[in-house]
């Protein structure tokens, strides 16, 4: 790959490069990358001539590269060589378990290879491993999967893995179902062994990289759970389609504000562009509703704010996602709910309730964990002290260990023959010295306990 200038860079349009991978490498691999160092590593795979090109060469690219590459949609990823070296070197480090199905056994292999740095400067080349995986593709054996770059970086780190997975799955067709193990999805992410409650899978893994593929990429996709054991999910059915226009869409909050006030039919309507805009934003969230039609919606968007509209798209999603069976028609429901000018606030008001109380119990959380922690140092701190006291009355008072190690070795004949220094050494012994000699010192062993029972009474009030 030829050295490039930050100006030819940023010149590029990233959104129409391909990145090409052999099937293989999807299907049967988990890495995890974070998402800054996974959007570098597929602009690098899309500069690759996978039909071609029989080897890899050496890759030379600047800090000044890597900055235009990951702040290509504007938004300021990467601002210091610090950040820019810690990427190369999670592209560097971070493995690859690749399952050779041919040989029955798991591989580790690395994405890049040879990597050295001379100031800004960095040359490196891909893993001689990986060149079955990424050269030497095409067409007639259909074993490869390409997709065109993003036009912005995903936030989520697992979002790259999944829109490859969907790819992958997707094909040259325009909608498609499948069903994938839990278990085979978290190999294939690189979180074997995480995530072991499905709730915090759906909340830190799924819905994130769903959110995102939906406004991001040119495909769309939903999932739901497919089959339990017991109360435990063990697959999800995922359906991902292919939109009808392949130019990436902004996210529906960023929807302009408006006015919350309620547009009549005798009022003057939006002009046909603006409608034209965010009914391409509502349709891809709301194209598989129940009696929306394509027709009605534009109807609605030119009645009503889009803070209502806004509104009551949110407020029929959680209706319906936290209780299905409450809604037989979201197209009516959103429809009955747009009518009201107030409702975005009202959304907007309970979310903030919800967010407080949320805070509050993280609060009192912490509160708690933090006096756990305390009342675990006092009690270890008052056993340092009750050792300390045993070991000084020992030292003073030597005469009386001996008889403590004799009355011992006779009420257990079979340890009459230990020696001493074995008997100080048996761990039952220890326990039984510590109370003997605090049973004939109470006085020393009540001056350790109040102090104990006085800070933990400082504890408490301050709690």
């Amino acid at each position: 790959m030829a050295h490039q200038s930050k100006s030819e860079l940023k010149l590029q349009k990233l959104h129409e490069l391909k990145v090409v991978k052999r099937n293989d490498l999807i299907e049967n691999s988990g890495y995890r990358l974070p998402a800054r160092a996974a959007f570098l590593l597929y602009y690098l795979i899309s500069r690759l001539d996978s039909k071609n090109q029989r080897e890899f060469e050496d890759v030379h690219m600047s800090f000044d590269d890597i900055q235009a590459i990951l702040n290509c949609d504007g938004v300021r990823r990467i601002s210091t060589k610090k950040e820019g070296f810690k990427i190369m070197k999670d592209l560097n480090s971070q493995p690859i378990h690749w399952w050779n199905k041919e040989e029955d056994e798991e591989e580790m292999l690395t994405w890049i290879t040879g990597l050295k740095r001379k100031g800004d400067n960095f040359r490196f080349r891909f893993s001689p491993d990986l060149k079955g995986f990424l050269l030497g593709l095409n067409k007639q054996e259909g074993n490869f999967t390409q997709f065109l770059l993003f036009k912005r970086v995903f936030e989520c780190s697992h979002s790259f893995r999944i829109f490859t997975i969907l790819a992958r799955n997707l094909g040259n067709r325009p909608t498609f179902k499948f069903v994938v193990d839990i278990e085979k999805l978290k190999f294939q992410l690189g979180i074997t062994g995480k995530y072991q409650k499905f709730y915090e899978f759906k909340r830190w893994v799924m819905d994130p990289s769903t959110k995102e593929i939906n406004v991001i990429t040119d495909i769309g996709c939903k999932w739901e759970v497919s089959e339990k054991q017991g109360k435990t999910v063990v697959s999800i059915l995922v359906k991902v389609w292919r939109k009808t226009s392949a130019q990436a869409l902004p996210a529906l909050v960023e929807l302009p504000p408006s006015s919350d006030k309620q547009i009549s039919d005798s009022d003057t309507q939006k002009p046909d562009t603006q409608i034209s805009e965010i009914f391409v934003k509502l349709w891809d969230r709301m194209r598989d509703w129940e009696d929306i039609t394509e027709a009605g919606l534009k109807n609605a968007i030119s009645k009503y704010s889009d803070n209502q509209l806004l509104g009551a798209l949110v407020q029929t999603e959680d209706q319906y996602h936290a209780n299905p069976g409450s809604i037989i028609s979201r197209g009516k429901y959103f429809y009955k709910l747009a009518q009201i000018p107030t409702l975005f606030d009202e959304v907007q008001q309970k979310k903030e309730v919800v967010r407080e109380k949320k805070k509050k119990v993280e609060n009192q959380n912490r509160v708690e964990a933090d006096k756990k922690e305390k009342v675990a140092a006092l009690q270890r701190e008052k056993g340092d002290k009750i050792q300390a006291l045993v070991d000084n009355i020992i030292a003073s008072q030597p005469e009386l260990l001996t008889v403590i190690i004799d009355q011992y070795k006779q009420s257990r004949p079979n340890i009459a023959d230990k020696s001493r220094d074995e008997i100080l050494k048996f761990p039952p012994f220890i326990g039984v010295l510590s109370s003997k000699i605090l049973t004939q010192f109470p006085e020393r062993f009540e001056e350790i306990n109040r102090h104990y029972e006085s800070e933990l009474r400082v504890l408490n009030t301050r709690q």
